[in-house]
């Protein structure tokens, strides 16, 4: 009898957990701000997953043109970074200090990595799905689409081409972004 109940509170403790992570999830995809990732193209494919896209953001780690690069905190794992909007697009300002944000900064939250192929730092979303035989209209996307709350929780929700329009496939609602 008390295995019985520790199996079905067990079972309620997991669907309690995944029934808050998917209303986490909506409410981010409904109510968070449209800000854009430039990514850096790879497209490989997985043999067992379906098509996808791995997605390499340009967070401005490089400096091409000679802006200093904000130096990443040794500890703890995960945090918090302030990005600058330029145009809907973001790019890394610096890490911590998120008090007094000017109009124009978001806080996102962030895990670092620790593989040598990868970014520094990851804000989620390193992969897009999509649809078989559609991989065409996704190898022009030039732009993550996220959705940020303001406490810095982020959600990929498509990719843009370079105009920064949504790539949409047939019967999806389009996403209201930065005008041109």
């Amino acid at each position: 009898m008390i295995r019985l109940a520790l199996v079905i509170f067990g079972l309620a403790l997991c669907a309690w957990k995944f029934t808050a992570a998917y209303m986490a999830a909506e409410t981010i995809r409904a109510e968070g701000e449209v800000i854009l990732f430039e990514l850096r193209p790879v497209d490989p494919r997985e043999l067992f997953l379906g098509d996808y896209m791995t997605l390499n953001y340009d967070l401005g780690f490089s400096s091409d043109n000679g802006a200093t690069v904000p130096t990443i905190p040794s500890a703890p794992r995960a945090g918090t970074a302030v990005f600058t909007l330029k145009d809907g697009v973001a790019t890394i300002s610096r890490f911590g200090n998120i008090d007094n944000l000017s109009e124009n900064e978001r806080q996102i939250r962030y895990t670092k990595n620790n593989q040598m192929w990868a970014m520094p730092i990851s804000i989620g979303g390193s992969r897009y799905y999509f649809q078989s035989g559609t991989a065409e209209r996704f190898s022009n996307a030039a732009y993550g689409i996220f959705r940020v709350m303001p406490d810095g929780r982020a959600l990929l929700s498509g990719l843009a081409d370079e105009k920064k329009r949504p790539i949409l496939i047939a019967g999806e609602a389009s996403l209201n972004l930065v005008s041109d």
